[in-house]
């Protein structure tokens, strides 16, 4: 399912990019906005799993500015 969310917000990106470039009427920037914009929320949900938004840091930040 992930696999295929990757194809699917690539094919939006490509067809929101051509939907508006070579067009200049209020239609086609509206579908191409459209378009865009579910290439990010697709891309997203592509990248995010689960399993990495739940997992914890390995080490905390470690303030390294101060010398001992």
């Amino acid at each position: 399912m992930r696999r295929r969310l990757h194809w699917v917000a690539l094919a939006c990106f490509v067809a929101g990019f051509f939907a508006m470039v070579p067009f200049d009427g209020p239609a086609s920037r509206i579908i191409g906005m459209s378009l865009l914009a579910a290439f990010m929320v697709l891309g997203l949900l592509a990248i995010a799993t689960p399993e990495y938004l739940q997992r914890a840091d390995d080490e905390p930040d470690q303030d390294t500015s101060a010398a001992p």
